[in-house]
């Protein structure tokens, strides 16, 4: 009797297990897949991307993908967080390859301001300052602590888009550069990366489960 609670035990506690698996994972691939949405949607709104015709969005979205994919790799900032401020830039016309230039001085600007505490908001509040920067408004640097030389800032206020987008990575290598790579080699951002591969793993479970459950 006394083996058959502990079975009755064992068991109850491996399906209580099994159902916080289940609801954390769909909860990771609820928030991957609602950025991945919301990222191709506004990509779609953007002139040069537009005038791709059919699929160009889905394919600079996958693009994007690998980029916030690759910065994972490297640094402390998921990719989901990272996809999040890729959709507010966007939200400022920009296409792909300017975002793709942008999204290391981004992430590095992040880690800077949240350490290992980045969240989706956390990264569209630096999203939407970087995509101020590029319309010209070099002020929300300066209020961050970010200098810059009086002629990066007349190219970021002349200059094209894929100029400007060049001269501000270049502003931000040089006052935030490399801190979203240094922090994962502290013993918290080897923790983080770890948790940040754990979530990828979710995801794809909870997308299968979503999946199944949508059928």
């Amino acid at each position: 009797k006394v083996a058959a609670i502990g079975i009755g035990a064992i068991g109850a506690a491996g399906a209580a297990a099994l159902k916080g698996i289940y609801n954390g994972s769909a909860d990771a691939a609820r928030a991957q897949i609602e950025a991945e949405t919301k990222l191709e949607a506004v990509l779609g709104n953007v002139p040069d991307i537009a005038a791709r015709g059919a699929g160009a969005a889905r394919q600079a979205k996958d693009e994007l993908m690998g980029v916030a994919s690759g910065l994972q790799q490297v640094g402390v900032i998921g990719d989901e967080v990272t996809l999040a401020g890729m959709q507010q830039l966007a939200t400022f016309q920009l296409s792909e390859k300017e975002i793709a230039t942008l999204a290391g001085g981004m992430t590095d600007l992040l880690a800077q301001q949240t350490r290992l505490n980045a969240s989706q908001a956390d990264a569209a509040a630096i999203g939407n300052m970087i995509g101020k920067v590029m319309q010209g408004q070099t002020s929300a640097l300066s209020r961050v602590g970010i200098t810059f030389t009086e002629a990066q800032e007349q190219a970021l206020k002349m200059g094209n888009a894929e100029q400007r987008a060049a001269v501000l990575a270049e502003i931000l290598q040089q006052n935030v550069g490399g801190v979203n790579a240094a922090l994962a080699q502290t013993d918290q951002g080897k923790i983080q990366q770890m948790a940040n591969a754990w979530g990828d793993m979710k995801e794809e479970v909870g997308k299968v489960t979503l999946s199944i459950k949508g059928k």
